[in-house]
Parts: C-alpha cells; structure tokens; sequence
C-alpha cells in the first residue's frame, strides 16, 4: 500500500514540468518517507515475530523469568514502532 501511495503522488504531480527543482525535491521526499515507513513496518513485522516465537517456546521455571523479561521489551519496542506506522498509514488514506 505504501509503494502504491508513491506511485499515485508521482503520476498526480507528472503534469508538472519535470526541470522544476521544487518538485523533484517533493518526489525525493515523498520517497524518502516511503522508505522509512518501509523499513520501520519490515522491523515492526520482525519484533512481532520474535513476540510470537518467543510466546510459542515451552521453556522451564528458570528461563521463564527472562523469558518475561525478554516478552515485556519485544511487546514495548513492537507497540512503540507500530504506532508511527498505523498513524502514517492513517493519514495517506484517500477518501
């Protein structure tokens, strides 16, 4: 969804005269950002895979309490990065 944003911004703006400078920078930032929501979404995606394999080990009573540890950080870092994603996704909605 976040490419196919990038795609639209950049054919809504083609009709444009490709020499101007102050839109070349606009594409560039709209790709940057992309790129961070990207990335930020790929390292969301892997917290929450840890969180789950992490959840799905049967461990004993002693690694249980680093295993609650280790759960209490990757749910922390994983609702922390989720944030920014759901709120960006959110504001490129078109209605």
């Amino acid at each position: 969804m976040v490419l196919f944003h990038s795609v639209f911004k950049f054919e809504a703006i083609s009709n444009i005269d490709p020499y101007d400078h102050g839109i070349m920078l606009k594409l560039e930032k709209i790709n940057m950002e992309v790129m961070m929501m990207a990335i930020l979404a790929l390292v969301t995606l892997v917290i929450w895979m840890m969180v789950y394999t992490e959840l799905s080990k049967s461990s004993k009573e002693e690694e249980k309490e680093n295993s609650r540890r280790k759960l209490i950080v990757l749910t922390s870092a994983g609702t922390l990065f989720t944030i920014p994603v759901v709120i960006s996704f959110i504001q490129h909605i078109q209605i």
